[in-house]
């Protein structure tokens, strides 16, 4: 339907930006490390090389997962905040956030690649990789193929509108979103099978601490949407959606440090630790600008 390349894009690089701040500058920091350990050790995969990767991993799950949930929770207001004015009407927002939601989907699986793809580049191996993700690129038409066969031949259009509030004729992007954010998933697989094969190392996280992340994520979120639903729908106050929107992400983001920290999950609270400190070096620097001019 007309403009579904478009809301797929926005979408798409919406989910892409914790995607580049977390997994990739994660696995890209981590490149050199990988390839000097494995180069000290005569070409050989050491437990300094696993502790590493294992460590990365961590940190990759537990922000991505939080993120995810965010934006999926979140998606409305933050599409509205960034996209909704002039021609994008509220039906625009509703049909990119239930893209960004299927998108969301594959966030986790998606970071995971760029560091598994590290990996196997700081031990020289390119080829395998190159295979897995041809493969993932074409099951990733297979996936979409086989949808919009369904969707031609079933009722699962009118299912979809149904589910979602779309028209029926604006179902049909969702299902290459659901093929991008499945065909993440199938190539962390692929490259799972191949760093455990080649390489002895499979970056299993510990179940503790997948238990910690989906905790925090849920509990945050379920919080900070609660406070926003109240406010935005209470009609003693006249604030801007927007403003009500900005306040949740704050209190989303104390609670999720909060918990981080209460519940020890390092890979979390040293990360927004990082962020709180530039964020007070700038208050500060700020506030000696407004004394100087005062």
């Amino acid at each position: 339907s007309v403009g579904s390349v478009s809301l797929f894009t926005f979408a798409y690089t919406i989910q892409a930006v914790p995607l580049t701040l977390i997994g990739l500058t994660f696995s890209v920091a981590a490149f050199p490390t990988l390839s000097k350990l494995f180069s000290e050790a005569k070409n050989t995969i050491n437990g300094e090389f696993g502790t590493e990767f294992k460590t990365t991993v961590r940190k990759i799950f537990a922000l991505t997962t939080i993120t995810a949930v965010v934006f999926i929770v979140f998606r409305l207001p933050l599409i509205d905040l960034l996209l909704g004015s002039g021609a994008f009407t509220q039906y625009h927002v509703l049909r990119t956030g239930w893209l960004l939601a299927i998108a969301c989907i594959g966030m986790v699986p998606a970071g995971m690649v760029q560091l598994y793809l590290r990996a196997l580049y700081a031990t020289g191996n390119t080829k395998r990789p190159f295979i897995a993700t041809f493969i993932t690129a074409i099951s990733t038409i297979i996936i979409t193929v086989f949808g919009l066969y369904l969707i031609k031949n079933t009722s699962l259009d009118f299912w979809l509108a149904q589910k979602t509030g779309l028209i029926i004729t604006d179902t049909n992007v969702l299902i290459l979103m659901f093929a991008v954010a499945t065909s993440s998933i199938i190539n962390v697989l692929l490259l799972r099978g191949i760093t455990k094969k080649y390489l002895g190392v499979t970056g299993t996280i510990d179940f503790k601490i997948v238990l910690k992340t989906l905790f925090i994520a849920i509990i945050s979120n379920a919080v900070a949407y609660a406070f926003y639903a109240f406010f935005t729908n209470y009609k003693g106050i006249e604030i801007s959606s927007h403003i009500i929107f900005i306040l949740c992400l704050i209190l989303d983001s104390f609670m999720i440090y909060v918990l981080a920290k209460n519940l020890n999950l390092p890979e979390v609270y040293e990360y927004m630790n990082v962020y709180i400190s530039k964020l007070s070096k700038m208050f500060n620097y700020a506030g000696r600008i407004f004394v100087k001019q005062a």
